[in-house]
């Protein structure tokens, strides 16, 4: 988890450098909106995700709420803020799910839900390996 907190920092502090010391060089990020959904990949991918989030959004940050433990993967329930650059809007608070797959330690994979609930399910149906979740078994919550 320390790995994820370490991106989350420095996400919001712009450090794009940062970020890309726990990226595997194969990574492949996803947006949840926009132009950002189509597959970024590798650390020239994930410079081009954050150049376009900084050319749509002033004053962007991502509050991560809380971590939960998929076994090889990390669903985070964040909120979101930030004022869209060109329009003025104003985005307050809105909910998210990250779903993040870790692979010795590095980032191999993000994906961005704009929807926390559909996060939610998709991180739910698809654990690693891509076997079907075990019925009933949900996210371990990690403290």
């Amino acid at each position: 988890m320390s790995t994820l907190r370490t991106v989350y920092d420095a996400m919001n502090r712009g450090d794009v450098d940062s970020i890309l010391r726990v990226q595997a060089a194969d990574v492949v990020w996803r947006g949840g909106f926009a132009d950002l959904t189509e597959p970024h990949r590798g650390h020239a991918g994930v410079r081009t995700f954050a150049r376009r989030l900084n050319e749509a959004w002033d004053d962007f940050a991502i509050v991560p709420e809380r971590f939960i433990d998929l076994g090889g993967r990390v669903l985070v329930l964040a909120r979101e803020r930030g004022r869209g650059r060109y329009s003025g809007a104003e985005v307050r608070s809105h909910q998210t799910a990250h779903v993040w797959t870790l692979r010795d330690g590095e980032v191999v994979h993000f994906q961005v839900y704009w929807d926390r609930e559909e996060g939610i399910r998709a991180a739910r149906a698809t654990p690693p390996g891509g076997a079907s979740a075990a019925a009933g078994a949900g996210p371990r919550p990690r403290a």
